[in-house]
């Protein structure tokens, strides 16, 4: 049964499947054929959804077609297949893989997340690692083969590496603007994974030493930090009015994650 605060994958209008929560079932005959409202991990627009929509392994979406039953093998005969089956295969190698090892795994869309281990099992041949995408709740945990893992070693040697000590963002651009400053910053993002990410920042003319109030501008889908600095011209009134605009990026880059 879906539920609300059910995570899972909707087809977004562009007719990929994006990371989603579940807000509203209803039963409605008017919501018939799309009775599930989601809302989309990062936007604030929710959407009316149809089962065909959406996607997750865990609650059996999409329902698959019903097919036709086949008579079940005898007891004794599946208990010795799978016996057979367990005896013969092989075990699996999980060195290098413990409590915490950041990775990439891949989702029920068939795409490549964040994401770290939560747990290991040598008993589970098929799916020995329990994985927690990145920025979902431990309700989403799920556990996956070695065919649905990858990048260990690269996220081990990233966390194993001695990187020179940092108190904050590091200063990449500055250009004068309408009197003020619009700075560019490099940081390293815990939340995705420990990946370097960019932010843009207008500073009115005479913000040093004061408090001003702040404006956050995030821009969606593939836009960069760079999109609302380029094309709103806001910076002239964000200066008369003393407004800080900061402007993440939206999505971590050069990390091998789909659509970076």
């Amino acid at each position: 049964a879906i539920e609300v605060g059910a995570r899972l994958h909707g087809k977004y209008s562009d007719g990929e499947f994006y990371p989603a929560e579940v807000v509203q079932v209803s039963a409605a005959k008017n919501r018939s054929k799309a009775p599930v409202k989601v809302k989309f991990v990062g936007y604030e627009d929710d959407a009316w959804m149809a089962l065909e929509d959406l996607k997750s392994k865990k609650l059996g979406l999409p329902p698959k077609a019903s097919a036709a039953a086949e008579p079940a093998a005898p007891k004794a005969k599946a208990t010795a297949k799978a016996a057979t089956a367990a005896a013969a295969a092989p075990s699996v190698d999980l060195a290098g893989l413990e409590k915490g090892t950041k990775l990439q795994a891949k989702a029920d869309d068939g795409k490549w997340y964040p994401a770290n281990v939560v747990a290991v099992s040598t008993k589970k041949q098929d799916t020995p690692v329990k994985v927690n995408f990145t920025g979902y709740t431990g309700a989403s945990d799920e556990w996956v083969g070695m065919d649905r893992i990858r990048n260990i070693k690269d996220a081990k040697a990233k966390s194993e590496a001695k990187k020179p000590a940092s108190k904050g963002p590091i200063e990449k651009e500055c250009v004068k603007v309408f009197g003020g400053s619009l700075k560019r910053f490099e940081h390293t993002s815990k939340v995705l994974g420990g990946c370097t990410m960019c932010f843009s920042a207008f500073i009115p003319e005479g913000a040093e030493g004061k408090k001003f109030p702040v404006v956050y501008w995030l821009s969606g889908l593939t836009c960069t930090d760079k999109n609302f600095a380029e094309k709103a011209g806001a910076f002239e009134a964000a200066n008369t009015l003393g407004l800080v605009l900061i402007l993440p990026d939206t999505s971590p880059r050069g990390e091998d994650v789909p659509d970076e």
